[in-house]
């Protein structure tokens, strides 16, 4: 059975807080975008300067919203080899669920999972499909596609490069450790 998973685009939160980064940061801090043919060293930097934003000003929810919008330009721009695209997309993916973009972090949700599954990493890859379907659960008419990522999360479960402990965690994360029993 071939699951279809669909990715949102970034919503207009992101896009406005990239318009307001230079109020919100502190002085000496410049907004920073890299540019297409950034360096793994060049994104590593401005993965931790867009992280180091948050706690930087007092103001939690703002700092949020300004390390989402320029952590999403590093996230963006990783390769399928550079080691840190998984938890770049993560780190993307709970930035946006902080600021309250659903669909944004529904987004980066799968596409660190999709990343995972590519690079052969099962239980990132089923973990990230879960944590994409608890976000899509709180929006009711998305319950289709929550219980979709739930299935793929299973297909990945039974990965032999799973060990047992790793399965049972994955597989009580969709349904209680009752669930794990009966899976197998």
């Amino acid at each position: 059975m071939r699951h279809s998973i669909e990715v949102a685009r970034p919503t207009a939160l992101v896009t406005g807080a990239l318009l307001s980064l230079a109020a919100i940061l502190p002085s000496g801090v410049e907004a920073q975008q890299p540019g297409p043919e950034a360096s793994e060293l060049e994104l590593n930097r401005m993965h931790d300067e867009s992280i180091a934003v948050v706690g930087s000003t007092g103001r939690f929810f703002d700092e949020l919203i300004v390390a989402a919008a320029q952590h999403g330009a590093v996230a963006d721009l990783r390769t399928e080899s550079d080691p840190m695209t998984f938890a770049c997309l993560s780190t993307q993916a709970a930035l946006l669920e902080g600021i309250g973009d659903l669909e944004g972090a529904v987004e980066y949700s799968i596409r660190a999972a999709n990343h995972a599954r590519i690079t052969g990493d099962a239980l990132s890859a089923a973990n990230g499909y879960i944590d994409a379907a608890v976000l899509l659960a709180q929006a009711p008419e998305r319950n289709a596609q929550a219980v979709n990522l739930i299935d793929v999360a299973r297909m990945m479960a039974r990965s032999p490069s799973l060990n047992a402990e790793e399965r049972a965690t994955v597989l009580s994360r969709i349904g209680g450790p009752e669930r794990v029993a009966a899976a197998w």
